[in-house]
C-alpha cells in the first residue's frame, strides 16, 4: 500500500491529506489507537482525505468503488476520527451517532451554503439509514446513490470513526444505473461558501469537519433538546419523501422470512432512530435498527 502524508490542509480541527491508502477508515482507526489525547480535548475529531483509495468499503462489508479513470477529487474520501474524553451524559444516545452524522453531512450540502444550485429536476434525501440519494422521477421508484456514510465504534464507546463516500464529478460506469454524481443532477460544490483557499473538494471536507464538531460540542452540552431536534429535522428534512412510501426491508444477506424482511408503509423515526414500517397483514407497526430499504 502505497501512502505518502501530505501536510495538514487545516490546522484547526486537523485536516490530513494523503495521496493513496486502502481506506480512510483504516487510517482514521489507526490514529485513534495510536495518538494520546490530552485531558484537554474534552471531543477531537481529527479528519482525513484521500486523493485515492484501493479498498473503500460501506456498511455491511459492501464496497465503495473509485472510477478508474477518475481525476483526482472526482469522488471524495473521507474519515473522521472521533474521541470523547469526557463523562457521557446519562440522557446522550451513542446509538443516534450515525443518524446525526448523516443528517450534519445532508444538512451541509444541500441546507446551507455548500453547493451553487438546486438539480434541474428531482429531490435528493437521505435514505434511512444512511445514503445520500437522488431520486428523478416518484414514479420510476429508482434512487440513484451519489453518497454512502460508515460509522465504525473501536470498543469502549468513546472512540469512533466517521467515514463518507462522495461521487462530486463521477460515478462508477458501470453502475450508472444505480448511482451517480453531484455533477449528473447539477449540484457543484460552492468554494466560497467552504473555504476558498482550497480546492472545493478539500474546502467541503474542512467545512464539515467543523459542523460536526460544533454539533458534537452542542449535543454533549444539551443532549435531550439536540436528540430531539435532531428526530424532528431528519424526518422532515433530510428523509421527508420516504414517508408514506410502501417499502420492503431486508435485513442481512440471508433468504426472505419474517424475521430478515418487513414490508409495509413507511411511518417515520422510533426516538432511538428506529426506521417504523405498517405491516398492513400483521395489523401493526414494526421497528428495524438496521437494513435496506427498497421502495416497492
Amino acid at each position: 500500500m502505497k501512502e505518502v502524508p501530505i501536510p495538514r490542509v487545516t490546522r484547526e480541527p486537523p485536516l490530513h491529506l494523503v495521496f493513496e491508502t486502502d481506506s480512510t477508515q483504516n487510517i482514521a482507526k489507526k490514529f485513534l489507537k495510536t495518538h494520546s489525547f490530552s485531558p484537554e480535548e474534552k471531543i477531537s475529531c481529527e479528519g482525513f482525505v484521500a486523493l485515492r483509495q484501493t479498498q473503500g468499503r460501506g456498511r455491511q462489508g459492501r464496497v465503495w468503488e473509485q472510477e478508474s479513470q477518475s481525476d483526482f477529487f472526482d469522488q471524495l474520501f473521507l474519515s473522521f476520527a472521533v474521541n470523547f474524553n469526557l463523562q457521557f451524559p446519562t440522557a446522550f444516545k451513542r446509538e443516534l451517532l450515525p443518524l446525526a452524522f448523516g443528517f450534519c453531512v445532508y444538512e451541509f450540502l444541500f441546507l446551507k451554503e455548500g453547493f451553487e444550485r438546486a438539480p434541474q429536476k428531482g429531490q435528493v434525501f437521505l435514505k434511512w439509514p444512511n445514503d445520500l440519494v437522488y431520486e428523478e422521477n416518484i414514479e420510476d421508484k429508482n434512487f440513484k446513490k451519489f453518497g454512502g456514510i460508515l460509522v465504525e465504534g473501536l470498543g469502549g464507546n468513546s472512540q469512533f470513526v466517521l467515514g463518507l463516500g462522495l461521487n462530486l464529478r463521477k460515478s462508477p460506469i458501470h453502475l450508472q444505473n444505480i448511482s451517480c454524481s453531484l455533477d449528473d443532477i447539477a449540484w457543484k460544490v460552492n468554494a466560497n461558501a467552504t473555504m476558498p483557499f482550497l480546492p472545493p473538494a478539500l474546502g467541503l471536507a474542512a467545512g464539515l469537519q467543523n459542523k460536526f464538531l460544533s454539533f458534537l460540542e452542542g449535543w454533549m452540552a444539551s443532549p435531550e433538546s439536540v436528540q430531539k431536534k435532531l428526530m424532528e429535522n431528519l424526518w422532515t428534512r433530510a428523509m421527508g419523501p420516504l414517508h408514506g412510501r410502501t417499502a420492503k426491508l431486508q435485513v442481512g444477506s440471508g433468504p426472505a422470512s419474517d424475521t430478515n424482511q418487513k414490508f409495509g408503509m413507511i411511518q417515520g423515526l422510533a426516538p432511538d432512530g428506529a426506521l417504523e414500517i405498517w405491516n398492513p397483514s400483521l395489523n401493526k407497526i414494526q421497528r428495524a435498527h438496521a437494513g435496506d430499504v427498497t421502495i416497492v
